[in-house]
């Protein structure tokens, strides 16, 4: 479809695939809240964080302007209509994110275990080979993001 309009408006675009973004401002409401929101928003709130189905369900999390940068360095660069995948090689399990941020945020309560989400994909996981040959790919290490996450997250949610 993007070769489509690139060739009938000849479009200057490429596509990005980014893989599980966070960062401050995320949407922490709803259904199609992110883990590391939620969980934010739910101990902020004395409601209790929850883990669906065994938790060993894997993301590939890269921090919000780890993605920015890299689509700015790719942009004069890449091929019209190319694709990339944007991610950090790295697979982290839904217990992980959750103890990771509930030692984050001195949080002493129960995280409830809930039935599996029938929607669920088991691991999202991709190569950034081709990302590393194009720029220097700089990431921010999980921690570090986590951190200035759930700081944003405390100033600016209640």
């Amino acid at each position: 479809a993007i070769n489509s309009w690139i060739n009938m408006f000849d479009l200057d675009a490429f596509i990005v695939r980014p893989f599980n973004n966070y960062g401050p401002r995320q949407n922490y409401k709803g259904y199609l809240a992110g883990i590391i929101p939620i969980t934010a928003y739910r101990i902020l709130n004395d409601i209790n964080p929850e883990i669906h189905g065994t938790g060993l369900q894997s993301r590939d999390f890269i921090y919000v302007l780890d993605t920015v940068d890299a689509i700015i360095k790719l942009y004069p660069l890449i091929e019209k209509a190319d694709s990339i995948k944007i991610n950090t090689e790295g697979q982290m399990s839904m217990q992980e994110v959750i103890s990771k941020i509930v030692k984050l945020m001195d949080y002493k309560g129960e995280v409830l275990n809930r039935p599996a989400r029938g929607a669920d994909v088991e691991c999202h996981n991709a190569s950034n080979a081709k990302v590393k040959s194009m720029i220097d790919y700089q990431l921010t290490s999980f921690e570090d993001g986590l951190e200035k996450t759930i700081q944003w997250y405390q100033e600016n949610i209640k």
